[in-house]
């Protein structure tokens, strides 16, 4: 078993819980406070430092070499970054399940919630020193209008 299947079998399940949790908790684009709210502190407890975005959704969180305490020369190393989107659909959420969305309306049928929590798996996994280089994790909310203009949110990163 490797290092990275043993982190997996003990946050794994914390990971589909966190899921379930945006699932059933959907917020439409540039209303993701909650979800900003929760992925923040997930990243804070794990001795991270999330930062904000200024327009008051979604975040970015550095993991660098310096952080991790490696003694490793960012500058010589790579670059990483990961995103994903927060946002949910104004839809109705028609799956017969315990994690069904509560908000009427609205649901993560756009898979929103799974890249969210892959997002942050993959960067508590690689926050442990496992990748030679910087970390950019990247939640974003609306950054622009029109919404879900890629370009805008990938660069406000």
């Amino acid at each position: 078993m490797t290092d990275l299947d043993r982190w997996l079998d003990e946050h794994g399940d914390g990971l589909v819980a966190l899921r379930r949790t945006l699932h059933a908790h959907p917020e439409l684009s540039g209303q993701e406070r909650a979800t900003t709210d929760l992925v923040y502190e997930r990243l804070r407890l794990a001795g991270l430092e999330p930062r904000r975005l200024a327009v008051g959704t979604g975040l970015v969180c550095d993991i660098s070499p310096d952080e991790l305490s490696t003694g490793i020369d960012e500058a010589a190393c790579g670059r990483l970054a990961l995103r994903a989107d927060l946002d949910a659909l104004a839809m109705a959420d028609e799956k017969s399940v315990t994690y069904r969305s509560q908000v009427p309306g609205v649901s993560h049928a756009c898979g929103h919630d799974v890249h969210t929590a892959a997002v942050l798996g993959a960067g508590l996994a690689l926050a442990r020193g496992s990748f030679d280089g910087t970390v950019r994790l990247g939640r974003s909310g609306s950054f622009s209008n029109p919404p879900r203009s890629g370009y805008r949110a990938a660069h406000s990163m």
